[in-house]
């Protein structure tokens, strides 16, 4: 897809010739310049009988939908998502679908606020909110709202600045259409951070919005960019039953100190992986294959073992889970914070939940602030079939 072309075009594609297949690969019509440059790279690399890459838009989406495979991975949103699925039938062919959804956030009161906000501010804005696991909304315990919102505040001046618009660090949305899309959902009478946009370069500021409810644009799609709505609820019990009254979300992130309330959410909320007490840095574990549920996708990819000897890759066209086995066991990257307050990141295959705690422990506990760290104190009709993901 086009919000992370290289890495979510490259890495199953690095899968699938480990495990030695062929591939096509049709990097998303809406990063043009980025797709151009792979299909040098590929073309370099490999004789076109080996990996063929096609360029373009909603044409090649369709023809290269009408060919009989063996296996189709693809990454972007649900409605072309089930444009692939219904092709696929065709053939019976398998198909791995890594799409998208509302993934909540989830924050109770005891929660460590000045800990969750730094986070949540991290997942949601990485990259402009456009990361299909970014927490789509916050969920709050409705006592703690107002002191989570100021944390929040605090967190976007520090990692983005008093004005972000002016920080060349911060990034824009990818395209004309989607800046439209995302100016369109925000209600300004309910904006209480940031709301600011310059449609010039295609840029909106980190927003907040509050008194939001499931009638507002906001809450009907994915947003897929950086405004953040706050909900609340009275029990936990409520949280989880909104949570489950909707489509399955890719991703559930839970801030919470209460071990049985942390157990109670991921007993009873279906999503295909996340987070306690952490956004986004479970995509980094080699521990667990990630992909949806429901709605959210079907299959999963990128699981990693390590191993005291390199093996085979195994990428079941049965829409099993990927395992490729490396050498040698996991190590901490370098710039990676070991030291901070660990979270668990979670999963599910077909044993139920996964749990794997103590992420930073793990050497995959990401801070935001290594990472953006650049603020003020800180270091319906025919679907749309171009440009909205990779096959």
């Amino acid at each position: 897809p086009w919000n992370y072309p290289v890495l979510l075009t490259l890495e199953p594609l690095i899968d699938a010739l480990a495990a030695g297949n062929t591939a096509i690969v049709k990097p998303s019509a809406y990063a043009p310049a980025t797709g151009r440059v792979m299909q040098e790279i590929i073309e370099e690399c490999f004789s076109n009988e080996y990996v063929a890459i096609v360029t373009g838009g909603r044409e090649e989406n369709k023809a290269l939908l009408n060919q009989r495979f063996d296996k189709i991975f693809f990454t972007g949103g649900k409605t072309v998502g089930r444009e692939v699925l219904r092709h696929a039938a065709e053939y019976l062919t398998p198909v791995t679908l890594e799409l998208g959804g509302k993934s909540p956030c989830i924050v109770d009161t005891t929660a460590k606020i000045p800990l969750a906000a730094r986070r949540i501010v991290f997942g949601k804005y990485l990259n402009c909110g456009q990361t299909c696991v970014a927490p789509d909304y916050v969920l709050c315990d409705k006592s703690i709202r107002d002191q989570l919102i100021d944390a929040i505040h605090s967190e976007i001046r520090r990692q983005f600045g008093k004005h972000p618009l002016d920080n060349p660090n911060y990034g824009k949305i990818i395209n004309r259409k989607h800046f439209q899309r995302i100016h369109g959902l925000i209600d300004t009478d309910k904006v209480i951070i940031g709301g600011q946009s310059d449609a010039k370069v295609l840029r909106i500021s980190p927003t907040v919005m509050k008194d939001v409810t499931w009638d507002d644009a906001v809450m009907g799609e994915e947003i897929f960019g950086p405004v953040l709505p706050i909900l609340t609820y009275d029990s936990l019990d409520e949280a989880i039953q909104m949570v489950e009254e909707h489509p399955h979300p890719l991703a559930l992130y839970f801030f919470s100190e209460d071990k049985a309330a942390q157990k109670k959410v991921l007993d009873h909320c279906h999503f295909g992986g996340g987070c306690i007490n952490d956004t986004i840095v479970h995509l980094a574990t080699s521990r667990m294959g990630f992909g949806g549920v429901g709605g959210s996708g079907g299959g999963a990819g990128s699981l990693y073992e390590a191993g005291t000897e390199a093996g085979s890759g195994d990428i079941d066209a049965r829409g099993r889970q990927l395992r490729l086995y490396l050498a040698g066991p996991a190590e901490p990257s370098a710039g990676m914070d070991v030291d901070s307050p660990g979270g668990m990141v979670v999963g599910r295959d077909r044993e139920g939940v996964l749990g794997i705690p103590g992420t930073s422990d793990q050497g995959i506990g990401i801070r935001p602030e290594e990472i953006c760290g650049v603020g003020d104190e800180a270091a319906a009709g025919e679907p749309d079939m171009e440009g909205s993901g990779d096959v």
